[in-house]
Formats: C-alpha cells, sequence, structure tokens
C-alpha cells in the first residue's frame, strides 16, 4: 500500500547523496551502483568517480531507471580515456542552475553501466531529492 507524505523535515528540503552500493565494472552492461527509491524523488545528477581508464574515446557511463515494467535510459555521459580519480557528471557543474531534475516514482530502481569500452570503470554517488508530495510503498 503506498502512502504520502508531506513533510517539512530537512530530509525533504535538501539535497542528498548517496553512493551506489557497488562500482560500475568495465565492459559490462551488468547493472551496478543501484539507487533504489521507495520513495518518489527527483534525480538532481549522477556524479561518477573513474577508477579504471577506459581505452576508447567514446567509453561512457549510462544511467538507467527502471519503473515497473518500463525501462528509460536517463542518460549517458562520455568519460573516454579519463584517468584514475577523474569525475564525470551526468548533468555539467556549470549548468546547476538550469538542470531539470528526473523524477524517479516510487518504487523504481536506477542504476549506471559502462558501455564503449572494456576497461572503464569507476564509482556512482547519486545526487537527489525526495518528492515533498511522492508516494511511499
Amino acid at each position: 500500500m503506498a502512502n504520502q507524505f508531506a513533510y517539512d523535515h530537512p530530509t525533504y528540503a535538501a539535497r542528498q547523496f548517496q553512493q551506489g552500493v557497488a562500482a560500475v565494472g568495465a565492459g559490462t552492461a551488468t547493472p551496478a551502483a543501484d539507487l533504489y527509491a521507495p520513495h518518489a524523488a527527483n534525480l538532481w545528477n549522477a556524479h561518477f568517480y573513474v577508477t579504471t581508464a577506459g581505452t576508447a574515446t567514446a567509453a561512457a557511463f549510462r544511467v538507467i531507471n527502471v519503473s515497473g515494467t518500463t525501462t528509460t535510459t536517463i542518460g549517458s555521459v562520455t568519460a573516454g580515456t579519463s584517468a584514475a580519480g577523474s569525475a564525470v557528471r551526468l548533468n555539467a557543474l556549470s549548468t546547476a542552475s538550469t538542470i531539470t531534475p528526473t523524477a524517479l516514482a516510487a518504487d523504481s530502481r536506477t542504476y549506471a553501466i559502462t558501455v564503449s569500452d572494456a576497461t572503464l570503470a569507476g564509482r556512482v554517488v547519486w545526487e537527489l531529492a525526495l518528492d515533498k508530495g511522492g508516494l511511499a510503498t
């Protein structure tokens, strides 16, 4: 059963950062760095930290959301051959004032994969805010 919440608590007023549970593996389409949302939320950004550099200029991280039976690609960010320790973001920080967040439905799952490279690997930190009037499952 879903419940509706409308709190003024700081948890609902401030953006939160959550590190993905597992690292995004090299050369794999296996979902990793899961973000499970039992409560409706707004995804503002995905920060990727390269742990192993890619070998192709097209090497990228891709963000995918699964809500019910619907799978949607939220976006991709090219890391290319960025060195280990580098950071790339789904939404550039220079556009922070114009970013429109991606709504995540309650009980949805968002994850990251690597594409176009056999060696690129990294970790993800999700930047999100809970939806004040959203439903929780």
